[in-house]
């Protein structure tokens, strides 16, 4: 199980578990892997396939003994291997044994291991063990190994080796990578290896043969191209040489193929559910590999992102907003001098079989409690969802099916309970600035049906309500009503569809109002209490799910502000907290707003959430409650903007206090590579909790003196150390409304750091202006710009900064001339160094960049040379 979740879990390279274990632990998952052995280890792939047929861990080989390894033989083969208690199975990845594997046991994989394995004289297995006359023979790339059965003495016959040059595949289209590889040369061979059109190289090989990954650019040109080694500083020098051809994308007989999101039906204005994919290949049936792919909607329709390029299946997608209008719509993809047009039907649509249920405005039967027309249409809203979901089983019915009546009757008498037992009775809550008015809480509505609702605030906006009832769910709108031009208080309904023109359809609680489209609101109408219009102020969805864990809600009449680490967390749900009298019955004054805002993070112990709260006059009301079981209830209140800290201790119950700054020394590092080695200069990023409020900017200063400060939140700062700071123990201050905190901060003369773009790529950019990639290589012969930070002080040159320390750059440790380091010009902080790829260097698409500075090495970023 631990070796299953360090590797991602389902989520990971395995995939789920498609057996059981067996007796002995072995374990089969779904992407044609296992996990088998003690320590455990991965087997997978082909050479798994070939372990099951020898009977897994109970055949010849028993269990697995070491991890997967990869290797290239004299031959240029590339393939992998992977030792087993009693041999090993090794298989071709390259040439004309692809994907078979072989198996070695006893002597032979003895013998094989002794002479040098796949990388030594004999290369790979190309048969299993089989039996000639009286004795046991296998044969190799590079020799035929044989043995009498009962004898440990193996007999190596070597096999004639034979220069190669090989490319695969023989027909490249331009914007693809062809392999090339060059091998049966002797072990140490140094070769000269020429490529049309390109300066050649020097390679020294360990066993006789090189490959690597050409890229083909998308501009290349049809001809032929031809590859040719040749063995240097030797008598009468081997070589050998191989052609391959190159298609211009403009030869090319391409194939456009829709792969899914054709012929579907959707209502007007509405994103269809399903993408629109097409797959683009070349004559040969091979993906076209970063093609450029236009979508084009018809009128009326939108293609948020029109210009996509392949990716490396030779797909490309794209989302289409339907146009706000019934009928037919097309849209078109254009790729590779074709095209295909996918169809749509745009129509009317509406939930089917939703129920209706609307306000009570009497007595409760003379019970003598409130009407229900007092909390107002959010709790007939709330029922008619519950209702919905109910008649399709997506929910319980433990009290029966909701309507507004018993669903009242039933919250009215909801609690939960605190840690110490004390009831929690909040399905109905006390409007902040309004005596006596009751807000229904959407956030324990579940419990009517014993639980599994989940409250997903969403965008206020036409379009987003739209596209969710396009996808099959009913939203509650929360709408802020006036009435003759003077507020009215709040009003809700449920959008259950949308008509020929793109309007949300409602079902409206209310049978005052009784609207029956969004516009109606939106645009004003007219009843017999006056001249009524509608702003939208928020919308909810109840989902029939379960809530994630460690959710928690805070409702207030302040703006909310909730961030963690990660970054904001949730969505505020606003709306006026008076409910509108549908008879029109005028408000004193306009109604306050109360706000939801829920978090449905996680915690750890060693995370915090920041709550911010600020209202227009200063003071403000608020009530913290922690959702789950057991709950807790706190009540926050202060006559000024203030901040707190939600954290969970010990993995316990939720703590809610006041925020204070809070920064360890480890936090505080280098921007580009997340070391602790800053320079005068360097970008840095400080991690911690309170470094900033609502509106209130923090402060930093090194040794007294300021640093500027890009970018602030309350759990992370950016900003640059002085170019003028002194090497040394330096103080940083860091100011924050919630406290000052000086720590110790060393600065070194140099601290070179790489800045990274995710995927595994660095900030590095060709002379073409391309960010260098496996598919945007640098041509050898041209320079690149390698951007990052801590190359410290530096001096005027022109009107350039030059670091005055020298710096230096290796690719796989060879050195490589730097022209420039020094400051980027126009962007603080940020430092540049210009790096010349040499024209003999051998080509590869992952080369280790490093900078070095001062005996100090950067973080190693990849780099592609063409």
């Amino acid at each position: 199980m631990n070796a299953f979740e360090s590797l991602g879990g389902g989520a990971g390279s395995l995939g789920y578990p498609s057996s059981d274990p067996s007796a002995t632990g072995r374990q089969l998952f779904e992407n044609a892997a296992a996990l088998a052995g003690d320590p455990v280890r991965v087997v997978e792939g082909a050479i798994l396939i070939r372990w099951a047929q020898l009977g897994y861990e109970t055949g010849a080989l028993g269990n697995p003994s070491s991890a997967l390894s990869r290797f290239l033989t004299f031959s240029a083969t590339a393939g992998r291997a992977q030792s087993f208690r009693n041999g090993a199975i090794l298989m071709a990845e390259s040439g004309t044994l692809a994907n078979r594997a072989f198996y070695l046991v006893g002597v032979v994989a003895a013998k094989y291991a002794e002479i040098g394995g796949p990388t030594g004289p004999t290369g790979l297995p190309i048969s299993d063990e089989f039996q000639v006359g009286g004795r046991r023979r296998q044969e190799f790339e590079g020799a035929t190994l044989e043995y009498t059965p009962g004898e440990n003495l193996v007999q190596v016959t070597q096999k004639s080796r034979r220069p190669t040059v090989l490319s695969t595949p023989a027909t490249v289209v331009a914007g693809n990578k062809v392999r090339l590889s060059v091998g049966g040369f002797e072990p140490g061979s140094q070769l000269r290896v020429s490529v049309t059109g390109q300066p050649d190289f020097v390679v020294t090989t360990a066993t006789g043969s090189y490959a690597w990954d050409a890229f083909v650019p998308s501009t290349a040109r049809s001809g032929a191209v031809t590859v040719r080694a040749v063995a240097v500083g030797v008598p009468d020098p081997p070589a050998a040489e191989t052609t391959y051809q190159v298609r211009a994308l403009a030869d090319i007989r391409f194939t456009l193929t829709k792969v899914r999101g054709d012929t579907q039906t959707g209502p007007p204005g509405a994103v269809l559910p399903v993408l629109l994919r097409v797959s683009l290949k070349d004559e040969f049936g091979s993906a076209v590999v970063n093609s450029p792919v236009r979508f084009n909607p018809s009128p009326g329709g939108s293609i948020p992102q029109p210009n996509v390029f392949t990716n490396s299946q030779g797909e490309a997608e794209a989302s289409l907003r339907l146009p706000l209008g019934e009928g037919v719509a097309l849209a078109t993809a254009e790729a590779g001098r074709q095209a295909v047009t996918f169809s749509f039907r745009v129509a009317a649509q509406s939930l089917s079989n939703f129920p209706r249920l609307t306000q009570n405005s009497e007595d409760l039967l003379g019970t003598g409690r409130e009407p229900l027309s007092k909390k107002g249409a959010l709790l007939a809203a709330a029922a008619s969802v519950l209702r919905f979901h109910q008649g399709r089983g997506e929910l319980a019915q433990p009290n029966g099916p909701a309507d507004p009546v018993v669903l009242n009757q039933f919250l009215r008498d909801a609690c939960v309970f605190d840690a110490a037992s004390n009831r929690i009775c909040d399905a109905f809550l006390t409007a902040f600035d309004a005596p006596g008015e009751q807000v229904l809480n959407p956030w324990r509505v579940g419990l009517f049906t014993g639980g599994g609702v989940d409250v997903s605030v969403e965008g206020a906006t036409t379009e987003a309500v739209r596209d969710l009832v396009a996808a099959g769910s009913p939203v509650v709108v929360a709408l802020a009503l006036t009435l003759n031009d003077q507020p009215a208080g709040s009003h809700f309904v449920v959008a259950i569809g949308i008509d020929g023109n793109g309007v949300p359809l409602l079902h409206d609680p209310s049978p005052a109002l009784n609207r029956q489209s969004l516009s109606d609101y939106l645009n004003g109408f007219t009843n017999s209490a006056g001249a009524w219009r509608g702003s939208l102020t928020g919308a909810f969805r109840l989902l029939p799910r379960a809530p994630a864990a460690g959710q928690f809600l805070v409702h207030s009449n302040a703006q909310i502000g909730l961030a963690s680490a990660a970054g904001p967390c949730g969505a505020t749900l606003e709306f006026p907290e008076v409910a509108a009298a549908p008879a029109g019955l005028p408000l004193v004054a306009a109604p306050t707003a109360i706000r939801f805002r829920a978090c449905s993070a996680g915690f750890s112990s060693a995370e915090s959430y920041q709550l911010d709260l600020s209202a227009t006059g200063g003071a403000y009301r608020a009530v913290f409650t922690e959702l789950g079981q057991p709950s807790q209830r706190v009540e926050l209140s202060a006559a000024s903007p203030a901040a707190y800290r939600v954290s969970r201790p010990g993995g316990g119950q939720l703590l809610l206090a006041a925020q204070t700054l809070s920064v360890q020394a480890s936090q505080v590092v280098n921007s580009a590579s997340f070391s602790r080695l800053v320079a005068p200069g360097t970008l840095v990023t400080i991690f911690g909790a309170g470094l900033a409020g609502s509106g209130a900017p923090p402060a930093v200063e090194v040794d007294g003196v300021a640093a500027r400060v890009g970018f602030a939140s309350p759990f992370q700062i950016n900003a640059q150390i002085p170019p003028t700071a002194a090497t040394g123990t330096a103080i940083l201050r860091i100011r924050s409304p919630f406290g000052t905190i000086d720590q110790p901060l060393e600065i070194v003369a140099v601290a070179p750091a790489i800045f990274t773009l995710g995927a595994g790529l660095g900030a590095v950019v060709n002379q073409d202006g391309q960010i260098n990639a496996p598919l945007a290589p640098a041509p050898r012969g041209q320079a690149i710009v390698i951007y990052g930070t801590g190359f410290g002080v530096t001096r005027a040159q022109g009107q350039l900064q030059v670091a005055v320390t020298p710096l230096s750059a290796t690719l796989n440790g060879r050195s490589i001339t730097v022209v420039y380091a020094g400051l980027t010009p126009g962007i603080v902080g940020l430092y540049q160094a210009n790096a010349l790829i040499p024209n003999d260097l051998p080509p590869a698409l992952d080369y280790t960049l490093v900078l070095r500075q001062a005996a100090i090495d950067s973080n190693p970023v990849g780099l592609a040379v063409q």
